[in-house]
Protein backbone atom coordinates (compact mmCIF):
# COMPACT_ATOMS: atom_id res chain seq x y z
CA UNK A 1 0.00 0.00 0.00
CA UNK A 2 1.26 3.18 -1.16
CA UNK A 3 2.81 5.52 1.87
CA UNK A 4 0.13 8.51 1.36
CA UNK A 5 -2.83 6.04 0.92
CA UNK A 6 -1.27 4.34 4.71
CA UNK A 7 -0.98 8.00 6.29
CA UNK A 8 -4.42 9.27 4.83
CA UNK A 9 -6.26 6.06 6.36
CA UNK A 10 -4.31 6.05 9.83
CA UNK A 11 -5.17 10.15 9.59
CA UNK A 12 -8.79 9.32 9.29
CA UNK A 13 -8.80 6.51 11.91
CA UNK A 14 -7.06 8.48 14.36
CA UNK A 15 -9.90 11.44 13.76
CA UNK A 16 -12.78 9.13 13.84
CA UNK A 17 -11.14 7.31 17.20
CA UNK A 18 -10.65 11.23 18.54
CA UNK A 19 -14.62 12.02 17.32
CA UNK A 20 -15.78 8.99 19.33
CA UNK A 21 -13.90 9.38 22.59
CA UNK A 22 -14.77 13.05 22.04
CA UNK A 23 -18.50 11.65 22.12
CA UNK A 24 -18.28 9.61 24.84
CA UNK A 25 -16.87 11.84 27.06
CA UNK A 26 -18.48 15.71 26.45
CA UNK A 27 -20.65 15.46 23.85
CA UNK A 28 -23.01 12.62 24.91
CA UNK A 29 -23.35 13.41 28.43
CA UNK A 30 -24.37 17.60 27.43
CA UNK A 31 -26.87 16.17 25.08
CA UNK A 32 -28.48 14.12 27.95
CA UNK A 33 -28.51 16.39 29.93
CA UNK A 34 -30.21 18.74 27.80
CA UNK A 35 -32.54 16.16 26.79
CA UNK A 36 -33.37 15.44 29.87
CA UNK A 37 -33.81 19.26 30.96
CA UNK A 38 -36.58 19.41 27.81
CA UNK A 39 -38.37 16.19 28.67
CA UNK A 40 -37.89 15.30 31.84
CA UNK A 41 -40.50 12.43 31.18
CA UNK A 42 -37.73 10.32 29.81
CA UNK A 43 -35.14 11.24 32.65
CA UNK A 44 -35.14 7.37 33.65
CA UNK A 45 -34.06 6.36 30.19
CA UNK A 46 -30.69 8.83 30.53
CA UNK A 47 -28.90 6.07 31.89
CA UNK A 48 -29.53 3.04 29.89
CA UNK A 49 -29.61 4.62 26.97
CA UNK A 50 -26.12 6.65 27.46
CA UNK A 51 -25.30 2.97 28.04
CA UNK A 52 -26.06 1.28 24.76
CA UNK A 53 -24.69 4.51 23.20
CA UNK A 54 -21.37 4.37 24.68
CA UNK A 55 -21.21 0.35 23.60
CA UNK A 56 -21.60 1.37 20.00
CA UNK A 57 -19.05 4.07 20.19
CA UNK A 58 -16.89 1.42 21.62
CA UNK A 59 -18.15 -1.10 18.80
CA UNK A 60 -16.90 1.65 16.50
CA UNK A 61 -13.44 1.97 18.14
CA UNK A 62 -12.60 -1.57 18.12
CA UNK A 63 -13.22 -1.47 14.19
CA UNK A 64 -11.18 1.01 13.53
CA UNK A 65 -8.78 -1.00 15.68
CA UNK A 66 -9.20 -3.58 13.57
CA UNK A 67 -9.14 -1.63 10.46
CA UNK A 68 -5.87 -0.32 11.70
CA UNK A 69 -4.06 -3.63 12.24
CA UNK A 70 -5.18 -4.78 8.71
CA UNK A 71 -3.42 -1.36 7.11
CA UNK A 72 -0.75 -2.30 8.90
CA UNK A 73 -0.84 -6.26 7.68
CA UNK A 74 -1.30 -4.66 4.03
CA UNK A 75 2.18 -2.75 4.60
CA UNK A 76 3.83 -4.81 5.67
CA UNK A 77 2.14 -7.35 3.15
CA UNK A 78 1.41 -10.26 5.09
CA UNK A 79 -2.43 -9.33 4.93
CA UNK A 80 -3.71 -12.33 2.99
CA UNK A 81 -2.68 -14.44 6.36
CA UNK A 82 -5.26 -16.22 8.11
CA UNK A 83 -5.07 -13.93 10.88
CA UNK A 84 -6.23 -11.14 8.92
CA UNK A 85 -9.73 -13.06 8.83
CA UNK A 86 -9.82 -12.95 12.47
CA UNK A 87 -9.39 -9.15 12.53
CA UNK A 88 -11.91 -8.77 9.76
CA UNK A 89 -14.42 -10.83 11.25
CA UNK A 90 -14.05 -8.78 15.12
CA UNK A 91 -14.74 -5.75 12.68
CA UNK A 92 -18.21 -7.74 11.18
CA UNK A 93 -19.44 -8.08 14.69
CA UNK A 94 -18.57 -4.76 15.74
CA UNK A 95 -20.40 -3.09 13.12
CA UNK A 96 -23.46 -5.58 13.26
CA UNK A 97 -23.72 -5.15 17.09
CA UNK A 98 -23.74 -1.37 16.84
CA UNK A 99 -26.23 -1.71 14.13
CA UNK A 100 -28.45 -3.69 15.99
CA UNK A 101 -28.20 -1.16 18.91
CA UNK A 102 -29.24 1.85 17.11
CA UNK A 103 -32.42 -0.30 15.51
CA UNK A 104 -33.49 -0.94 19.43
CA UNK A 105 -32.57 2.18 20.80
CA UNK A 106 -34.61 3.37 17.41
CA UNK A 107 -37.48 0.86 17.86
CA UNK A 108 -37.79 1.14 21.74
CA UNK A 109 -37.75 5.15 21.66
CA UNK A 110 -40.31 5.62 18.69
CA UNK A 111 -42.01 2.75 19.13
CA UNK A 112 -42.80 1.60 23.17
CA UNK A 113 -41.66 4.93 24.68
CA UNK A 114 -43.54 7.22 21.61
CA UNK A 115 -41.17 10.04 21.58
CA UNK A 116 -39.32 11.71 19.21
CA UNK A 117 -40.84 11.92 15.63
CA UNK A 118 -39.34 12.35 11.79
CA UNK A 119 -35.88 13.49 12.82
CA UNK A 120 -35.02 10.67 14.95
CA UNK A 121 -36.96 8.22 12.57
CA UNK A 122 -34.97 9.42 9.92
CA UNK A 123 -31.43 9.05 12.00
CA UNK A 124 -32.22 6.06 13.26
CA UNK A 125 -32.94 4.79 9.82
CA UNK A 126 -29.83 6.17 8.20
CA UNK A 127 -27.24 5.30 10.81
CA UNK A 128 -29.19 1.67 10.92
CA UNK A 129 -29.00 1.39 6.60
CA UNK A 130 -24.86 2.65 7.16
CA UNK A 131 -24.14 0.11 9.49
CA UNK A 132 -26.12 -2.78 7.24
CA UNK A 133 -24.19 -1.42 4.69
CA UNK A 134 -20.83 -1.42 6.64
CA UNK A 135 -21.83 -5.35 7.58
CA UNK A 136 -22.54 -6.40 4.28
CA UNK A 137 -19.36 -5.12 2.76
CA UNK A 138 -17.20 -6.66 5.38
CA UNK A 139 -19.11 -9.98 5.36
CA UNK A 140 -17.94 -9.72 1.33
CA UNK A 141 -14.32 -8.35 2.16
CA UNK A 142 -14.28 -11.61 4.37
CA UNK A 143 -15.35 -13.80 1.81
CA UNK A 144 -13.19 -12.62 -0.64
CA UNK A 145 -10.02 -12.68 2.03
CA UNK A 146 -10.64 -16.49 2.08
CA UNK A 147 -10.80 -17.21 -1.07
CA UNK A 148 -7.53 -15.35 -1.86
CA UNK A 149 -6.49 -17.18 1.25
CA UNK A 150 -7.16 -20.27 -0.04
CA UNK A 151 -5.66 -19.77 -3.29
CA UNK A 152 -2.48 -18.74 -1.96
CA UNK A 153 -2.16 -21.86 0.26
CA UNK A 154 -3.12 -24.32 -1.78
Amino acid sequence: MASLAVISARTALIAIFLGAILGQVLILPMFIEEATYIHPEVAHLATPYRCAVTAGLICLQIALICFWILISKLRRRTFYQISSLRWVSIAICAAATATLLVLGLGIHLLGLVGAGGPGVALAVAGAATLGATATCLLVAMRGILASRIRKLTA
